[in-house]
């Protein structure tokens, strides 16, 4: 049975996909496509569209919070019976706002009821800053400003002698308003990234504490209970761990940090373990030991594994270090050699002890044995160590005084190892959980490495759900929680199951590329846009220099290279050093050189290349420069080479390959070649894990997902598909979207052996040229040969005759034997009866050849009653005035000008008249706080002895919007501003002659009520029946009158309703443009799977019921 080789290319908003039939003794193309989503990020910002809604739920919640907090307070103080909820209102109308010198005069006299009810208040929307560990900020910066802060406020505090922060502000000079005798508030308030000062949470809660005590003199309501139910309303706070809500609710959407914790690489129904145990250290560096190499020193066997872990582990529950050094040390002393490799995903011994170290001196400052702690089974989970109790506690609650109750009630009771614990920041989890860790680590005492362990796993766990074959969905709550990384991966899951479906049988390798913008802020991806852009920028310069100097007007890729590397050079051979004569440039006086050879490392980037003399290249050969080199010349140009790297005119991996001693160290040439194929990040692991694990595969090979690095890919597309449009240097991005296909099948390709093969060609086909114009090849070059044939056979079961008429080829090897014709082939036919004639004689396999199908890219439909439809972030009231809508806002009576007198709702005739003579004859700007301050006048009073703080504007004019009223927590008046241009659909309908009609739906036309949509917009007059709704991504075709297809394509806008015309994008581009839609056109729309299959036509259902209630649903037209 022939195999399956799927490739996938996967991107921030789309994946290419390919299917590559392998059998015995041939391969083809079977299948490829192009599925394009909505990558779910927020264009022009630097948050993700969740991000930013967390970010206004978060807000929401403060102030629902404050606002409860503040009734709380009023409320107790009136069951009291110490005021009313009418006379705290009538205070703050009849007094200044400046509740800091209030606040400092109830230190020592007699509040009035309302003057202690206001202080309160304002303490309990103020409530200062709660510190846990110091600070727990994530931004360094931030940390740092936060800390100069604190310090700079306790300074001014301590100084100065004064008793509470309140009466600071009040009096101190520093927070002083420099045009007036007030307290500065915009000092005592900080800004996220700004802050001046910071008052701490405990000075806020003494103040509390000493204007209640003394004003307890005075009132006989403040008995010590109800003092402390004051405290309790004003400065309790829900522990962050359990999140916002009740917390014995179980309905509850959010539930806290811990319910967030993923779940395990290998046992999918364990939750993963902390990371800082005694369990995660030990397992850590079990780890790390499996990728080492050890030997008997006497006689040079190999070390049994488990020896080696015991000592080891040994070591570090008594010492709670380790690195290499000691490593050899202790390894030494019992008679065994180590050899540590420094290859790529070879983990550092020295990171991996991060809570034996920290806990061990927490343990022992408090002067408790520490012998006494490591003496205790460490891998027993059924009566886990105090240790692992203790790892797992701190690693959960990160609040000081709940992590400090945990602790207490696993029976740590000395209270100065309690102390020491609250500072200690332990946090995140291990990638499996604590059963696997355990497992591993008792597995490494037994001699098996952790790798082998794994497979040895993964293989029971196949064997055990043998009935398996498709992917589950994603439950890993980190990817999950990246909507950008989530919908990446959930649609390769989906493609890969629908592949599977589709010909009934598993794959037995997959390779994958991962954009490198996958998984990276937005920050980080702009970075790499400008990076892009600067390096575009450098190019068009050199082109444009090549066109001055030499008269080309698109030079080739080759030429702009030399002219790059010429700049970078200073204009002198790298090797000699010679100055190049920049007249003769392009011709074949000089060669761009591989520093180290192509074949050897696969690196064709600028890293690896440099411009010399040809005469210098033709005696290089196939050597490192520093093997070339010698005496003299030699000590030159490592100068040279530190000389520019010092100062950043090379980059870290060309110094590297300048300075290489030898070709001889294979050690190093195989890591740089491994580095340059696989892609090692993050992301791309997690992709392959989550492939590998919940797969069966056609293969007996232990690892069947390989990754592969984009360039890599980049190099072999240009190299297989060379002179066709599909192998330039830069893809067709602005005319098709079939470039991740292709891109996909190279991929496909690129299975190890291949990788091995083409490496083997280049070196090869490189000593042939050298050896040009010999009769006969020399010896070294079949002795090569010999040992590629062998090394393939090896390690890859290759016939050695096969093999040998593959590196012997006209090209470098492909799975697929004629890979550019075939391209041309499937992606280059016209039209699918000229596309299956080709391939009749291409394939020789009729039924093969007529089961083909032009290409068509899949895009997933938007049909979610979602989107950007609130035009204002914030809610804004309305208020309607003789029939028309108007948006209400407040604004600062000290800023208000002329052209605001007008606007202004709620003032008198005469109020208004005063208020333009006090502008008269001043300038626009002038404001209302300029007159009061140039007349000396402290405030506006009302008649009626009240105090205005704010003027209420009516702005607009009958806002055309859709009202929708905000949940309680704000002013029930109070609605969000939704956007009447943002169209939900566009409907197609008949009119009562029967011409094809369109109408556009807006977002504020549908209502959802009981979890169904209905229109709450009249049907137009001449609406005679519904024929389809359209959304983004559908695909329609138009037929004119006579039934003639005219257009096909993708919905996805509207662009000018009154004359008909949409924008749809036509097949496989990557443009949109806009069609005219005409009256007497017939609109169809068809099913197009994940996999690019056009199916039958759709056709859509009863419309939309019209809603005869709108109040009873989600909001009221305006």
């Amino acid at each position: 049975m022939k195999q399956h080789y799927y490739g996938l290319d996967i991107g921030i908003g789309s994946v290419g996909w390919a299917v590559l039939e392998v059998g015995a003794d041939n391969a083809r193309i079977l299948d490829f496509g192009v599925r394009l989503f909505d990558s779910g990020e927020n264009t022009g910002s630097s948050e993700t569209k969740n991000q930013q809604r967390r970010g206004f739920r978060s807000t929401r919640r403060v102030i629902r919070r404050k606002k409860h907090r503040r009734m709380r307070l009023k409320n107790f103080l009136c069951h009291i019976g110490l005021t009313t909820l009418d006379a705290i209102d009538k205070w703050y109308q009849k007094n200044e706002l400046n509740i800091y010198k209030v606040r400092s005069k109830g230190l020592d006299e007699k509040f009035s009821p309302e003057e202690l009810a206001v202080s309160l208040i304002h303490i309990s929307n103020h409530r200062g800053y709660k510190e846990f560990y110091g600070d727990q900020s994530e931004d360094a910066k931030e940390a740092e400003l936060i800390k100069s802060a604190i310090t700079k406020t306790k300074t001014i505090f301590a100084q100065s002698g004064y008793r509470t922060i309140g009466e600071m502000i009040a009096k101190d000079k520093t927070f002083c308003n420099p045009n007036s005798k007030d307290c500065a508030l915009s000092l005592c308030r900080n800004h996220h990234g700004k802050y001046d000062y910071m008052f701490l949470r405990k000075d806020l809660e003494n103040e509390t504490k000493m204007i209640l005590e003394k004003q307890k003199e005075y009132y006989a309501a403040l008995t010590d209970e109800n003092i402390k139910n004051i405290m309790d309303i004003i400065f309790r706070q829900r522990y962050f761990e359990y999140g916002p809500g009740n917390k014995e609710d179980s309905t509850r959407r959010y539930k806290g940090f811990l319910h967030t914790i993923g779940h395990c690489a290998i046992y999918n129904n364990e939750l993963r373990g902390a990371r800082h145990t005694v369990i995660g250290d030990l397992f850590a560096v079990v780890n790390a030991l499996s990728q080492y190499h050890y030997y008997e020193t006497e006689t040079g066997e190999e070390a049994d594994f488990g020896i080696v872990v015991k000592l080891v582990l040994e070591y570090v529950l008594n010492e709670c270090n380790i690195n290499k050094t000691t490593l050899i040390k202790l390894l030494k002393e019992n008679g065994i050699e180590v050899i540590i490799s420094s290859a790529t995903g070879t983990q550092d011994i020295n990171k991996c002890i991060k809570f034996l170290k920290p806990i061990r001196a927490a343990i022992e400052q408090a002067g408790l044995d520490w012998s006494s702690f490591i003496s205790e089974p460490q891998l027993d989970l059924h009566a886990p160590s105090r240790l692992h109790r203790l790892g797992q506690c701190i690693s959960s609650y990160i609040t000081p005084s709940l992590r400090r109750e945990k602790l207490e009630a696993l029976g740590f009771v000395n209270t100065g190892f309690i102390n020491n614990c609250m500072r200690e920041k332990f946090s995140g989890t291990a990638n499996v959980s604590d059963k696997y860790m355990v497992e591993a680590i008792l597995a490494a005492q037994k001699g098996v490495r952790v790798g082998d362990y794994q497979a040895q796993v993964n293989k029971q766990e196949k064997q055990e759900r043998k009935e398996l074959k498709r992917l589950p969905p994603i439950n890993d709550k980190d990817v999950i929680s990246n909507p950008v990384v989530f919908r990446a991966i959930n649609e390769t899951r989906k493609i890969v199951n629908a592949l599977i479906s589709k010909y009934g049988q598993q794959p037995a390798i997959i390779n994958i590329e991962v954009a490198r913008e996958l998984g990276r802020s937005e920050k980080a991806r702009k970075e790499i846009a400008r990076a892009q852009i600067n390096n575009q920028k450098i190019r068009d310069e050199a082109a444009n220099k090549i066109k001055e100097l030499f008269g080309i007007a698109n030079p080739k890729p080759a030429q702009l290279e030399r002219y790059l590397l010429y700049e970078m050079q200073e204009g002198k051979c790298l090797y000699s050093n010679t100055p190049v004569e920049i007249g003769r440039l392009l011709t074949d006086d000089y060669e761009v050189d591989h520093i180290i050879p192509y074949s050897l490392i696969l690196d064709d980037s600028l890293h690896n290349k440099a411009l010399v003399l040809t005469k210098e290249n033709r005696e290089k050969g196939q050597k490192a420069p520093l093997e070339y080199l010698h005496g003299e010349r030699r000590t030159d140009f490592k100068k040279r080479v530190i000389n520019a790297y010092k100062h950043n005119k090379i980059s870290k991996k060309k110094y590297d390959y300048l300075m290489l001693e030898s070709l001889n160290n294979e050690e190093v040439l195989k890591d740089w070649k491994s580095r340059n194929i696989n892609d090692t990040r993050y992301i791309t692991k997690y992709v392959a894990g989550y492939l590998q694990q919940n797969l069966l595969f056609d293969s007996p090979n232990k690892k069947n997902v390989h990754c592969i690095n984009g360039a890599v890919t980049s190099r072999f597309r240009q190299i297989w598909l060379r002179d066709s449009k599909w192998g330039k240097p830069e893809k067709e991005r602005e005319e098709t979207e079939l470039h991740h296909a292709i891109d996909a099948i190279v991929v496909a390709n690129l299975t190890p052996r291949y990788i091995e093969l083409a490496s083997d060609y280049l070196k090869l086909r490189a000593m042939k040229r050298a050896y040009k114009g010999l009769a006969l090849l020399p010896a070294e070059y079949y002795a090569y040969l010999d040992k590629c044939c062998k090394k393939m056979k090896k390690y890859y079961y290759m016939n050695e005759d096969e093999t040998q008429n593959l590196l012997e080829g006209g090209r470098i090897p492909t799975i697929v034997p004629r890979l550019f014709d075939e391209v041309s082939l499937r992606f280059d036919s016209d039209d699918e009866e000229t596309l299956r004639e080709r391939a009749k004689t291409f394939y020789r396999d009729e039924t093969f050849a007529n089961g083909l199908r032009l290409p068509l890219v899949s895009r997933k439909q938007e049909r979610k009653y979602r989107g950007a439809v609130v035009s204002s972030e914030n809610p804004v009231s309305l208020k309607t005035i003789n029939g028309k809508t108007y948006q209400y806002v407040a604004k600062k009576l000290e800023k208000i000008t002329v052209k605001d007198i007008d606007k202004i709702v709620g003032i008198s005739k005469a109020a208004r008249a005063q208020l333009r003579a006090a502008f008269e004859g001043q300038k626009e700007q002038y404001s209302l706080g300029d007159y009061l301050k140039s007349h000396d006048i402290p405030a506006l009073r009302r008649k009626d002895g009240t105090l205005p703080k704010r003027f209420t504007l009516a702005i607009g004019e009958d806002i055309p919007v859709y009202k929708k009223a905000i949940e309680s927590g704000i002013k029930k008046e109070n609605t969000q501003l939704w956007e009447v241009k943002s169209y939900y659909c566009l409907e197609i309908y008949k009119d009562t002659k029967g011409n094809t009609r369109w109408r556009g739906i807006r977002y504020t036309d549908i209502k959802r009520k009981d979890k169904k949509l209905y229109l709450c917009c009249a049907y137009p007059e001449d609406y005679q029946s519904h024929v389809m709704y359209l959304f983004k991504n559908d695909y329609i075709v138009v037929y004119n009158r006579k039934g003639e297809e005219t257009k096909r394509g993708f919905y996805q806008a509207i662009k000018a309703l009154s004359q008909g015309q949409i924008r749809i994008i036509r097949d496989n581009n990557a443009k949109a443009e806009v069609i005219s839609l005409a009256q007497s056109c017939t609109v169809k729309k068809y099913d197009i799977s994940i996999l690019g299959v056009i199916g039958g036509e759709i056709k859509c259902g009863e419309p939309y019921s019209l809603l005869t209630d709108p109040g009873s649903a989600q909001g009221t037209s305006a």
